[in-house]
């Protein structure tokens, strides 16, 4: 379950913003309530990018 904690950025699953190849991680997707839940984002946007370089 994600809990909203700010204004949230429309994002793709994969956190891909509007702009194409533009990610939020962090607490800039406005869904971190923590350090720990901000840096645990930062692996979706990564995931994502990693396969789109790859072609996984």
């Amino acid at each position: 379950e994600i809990k909203f904690f700010a204004t949230q950025i429309e994002t793709t699953n994969e956190l891909e913003t509007s702009i194409k190849g533009m990610y939020v991680a962090g607490d800039g997707p406005g869904v971190a309530g923590n350090i720990v839940s901000a840096a645990a984002t930062g692996l979706i946007p990564a995931q994502a990018i990693l396969a789109k370089i790859t072609g996984a």
